[in-house]
């Protein structure tokens, strides 16, 4: 089975993916806005506290190479952008999806199962 044929098989067993928390929806709506403010993004962002975490982590994080700590969530937002924010949101509405419960289930044995032949023939890892 190919590649494409697996990601359809798993499409196929995934009954529904859950929704994105209203925190996350409104920044997105929000984020569309051009009259939107950094403040008002700010707002609901520190409303959720994971998100904020987030977002101060990535933003001081050496990837952004800021010299000095950044503990302003507005700060934060005024660096990363509406784009990596928004970025930020599906990624991890995406991941909890992915997740579901928080166990790896069968769709992650699965890739690692399809995966360990072709490390064999390429002389990769053999997890």
């Amino acid at each position: 089975m190919n590649t494409r044929e697996q990601v359809a098989e798993i499409l196929r067993r995934v009954k529904a993916l859950p929704t994105l928390p209203d925190v996350a929806i409104r920044l997105l709506e929000l984020g569309e806005k051009p009259t939107t403010s950094a403040g008002d993004l700010a707002a609901l962002v520190e409303r959720d506290m994971a998100l904020a975490t987030r977002v101060l982590r990535l933003v001081n994080s050496s990837f952004f190479g800021i010299r000095r700590e950044v503990t302003s969530i507005q700060h934060a937002i005024m660096i990363l952008g509406t784009a990596q924010l928004r970025g930020i949101l599906q990624s991890r509405g995406i991941l909890e999806a992915l997740r579901g419960d928080g166990s790896r289930g069968p769709q992650h044995r699965n890739s690692r199962s399809s995966g360990q032949p072709g490390n064999r023939v390429h002389g990769g890892p053999d997890p």
